[in-house]
């Protein structure tokens, strides 16, 4: 393997036998490279290539071996717990002129390959989306707040779907101020609190369409259009554990112990505490789940178990 820099870009050439994955991510940690773009051609003998299946979440991996062109590579760098994430996809064609195609697991070179690593003056980190597509993401600063508040849309909708079925209409959903300031980590007024919500990213409205929130006091309602209610409809999991929940709180003669079999079945490691503040009955909540973060609340109406459930910041703020 040798290189050379021009002003913003790597030319590279691999030789025979050398992979590379292994190659560019040595390029990118021995030169500090932690946002870039990556192309380039070749000749390759073994390749490992993957398409991902977003609905069961797995990566469906195909080994590729013979004489092949790679006809294109092309992908980006980026970073991910601090560490240099390579992501690059390739055609590789072979001696039949076929071409297959995908994402790059590993690939050897049998001649050599010729790659540009084209860097941008910044640095992009990553997170595994585990409430959404499975992925490794980009992540960009300052949408912390709104992705919190994103989730949380999400789950009330799934919640309001659970309970009366999916209806194609618009939803308004309402939150105190409080609720909003500890997404944000911010302790806005009603008026500073709106004008953050006047304009919402697209980290929200990509995914649940034109929210508008408004607000009356330190009450705000959040106006969901009918693509945001379809969109949760379309992306709910028939194993959710909202909708297992209240499926059994409405069968007739459901128990606490039912109630905790539920929770086990979804998880081994649970915390249940006893309430006696006239309100609930017991709270149960997940230890080792971070995409189901809320505290359920119960309590036994004699005839029937009613529920609610509270993230941890609005739990502690009404003192139960």
């Amino acid at each position: 393997m040798e290189y050379m820099k021009f002003d913003d870009a790597y030319v590279v050439r691999l030789d025979r036998g050398e992979e590379i994955v292994e190659s560019l991510t040595k390029i990118c940690d021995r030169e500090k490279i932690t946002l870039a773009t990556i192309e380039g051609i070749g000749a390759a003998d073994h390749a490992v290539i993957g398409l991902y299946n977003v609905g069961e979440q797995v990566y469906h991996k195909t080994e590729l071996n013979g004489p092949m062109e790679i006809t294109a590579l092309t992908g980006n760098v980026s970073t991910m717990d601090g560490k240099t994430y390579l992501h690059i996809h390739i055609n590789l064609c072979d001696e039949k002129m076929n071409v297959k195609g995908g994402h790059l697991n590993e690939c050897r070179i049998s001649a050599t390959a010729e790659i540009t690593i084209r860097t941008v003056n910044g640095k992009v980190e990553r997170f595994y989306d585990k409430d959404g597509v499975g992925l490794n993401l980009y992540q960009f600063p300052g949408n912390e707040g709104y992705k919190k508040l994103l989730k949380n849309l999400i789950d009330v909708i799934k919640e309001d779907h659970a309970k009366l079925g999916f209806r194609k209409e618009k939803i308004r959903l309402y939150y105190p101020l409080s609720s909003l300031n500890h997404f944000f980590g911010t302790s806005d007024d009603a008026d500073q609190m709106q004008e953050r919500l006047n304009h919402l990213p697209v980290v929200i409205t990509e995914k649940l369409g034109e929210v508008v929130a408004t607000h009356k006091a330190e009450r705000f309602c959040f106006h969901i259009p009918e693509e945001g209610s379809e969109y949760v409809h379309n992306n709910m999991k028939e194993n959710e554990f909202i909708k297992s929940l209240i499926e059994l709180l409405q069968k007739h003669g459901c128990k606490m112990e039912d109630i905790l079999n539920l929770f086990h079945k979804y998880s081994d490691n649970i915390i249940t505490e006893n309430m006696d503040n006239g309100e609930f009955d017991i709270l149960i909540r997940f230890e080792d789940k971070p995409d189901d973060p809320y505290y359920y609340c119960f309590k036994d109406e004699g005839c029937h178990i009613i529920y609610h459930r509270f993230l941890k910041e609005d739990y502690e703020d009404f003192g139960f």
